[in-house]
């Protein structure tokens, strides 16, 4: 999710975004790990790409489609149920399980974009 936010904002290349999450959350992950997650999100339709030739060294940049804004927003929905719940918890003092439920999780994901790797099967 965090680099479907990232590429919300503006497209950028891989070792950018490294440098987006180790700037902007202290986490060093290497291109080992945020090359594959980008391959996913391609795969599923949730970005694209394209080689950026007009610079000395090309670089593969990164653009969010229409299917990854509709994951992320109903992701970050999703997110703010879970912080109200917890948040609601806290202040009742009762225990912080999270009101959700098998049930509720289908309905969430049955809201989702299929992949194209669904589509397909």
């Amino acid at each position: 999710m965090i680099i479907l936010q990232f590429l919300n904002q503006k497209p950028i290349h891989g070792y950018q975004i490294v440098t987006e999450i180790r700037r902007g959350f202290g986490i060093c992950l290497g291109s080992s790990s945020v090359y594959p997650l980008l391959n996913i999100l391609e795969i599923n339709g949730y970005v694209r790409s394209e080689w950026n030739m007009d610079i000395d060294r090309p670089k593969k940049v990164y653009y969010i489609t229409a299917e990854g804004r509709s994951f992320l927003k109903l992701a970050e929905e999703t997110l703010k149920i879970i912080c109200m719940e917890l948040e609601m918890n806290n202040k009742s003092n009762t225990s912080t399980t999270v009101g959700i439920n098998e049930k509720s999780l289908h309905v969430c994901h049955s809201q989702l974009p299929k992949t194209r790797a669904e589509e397909m099967s």
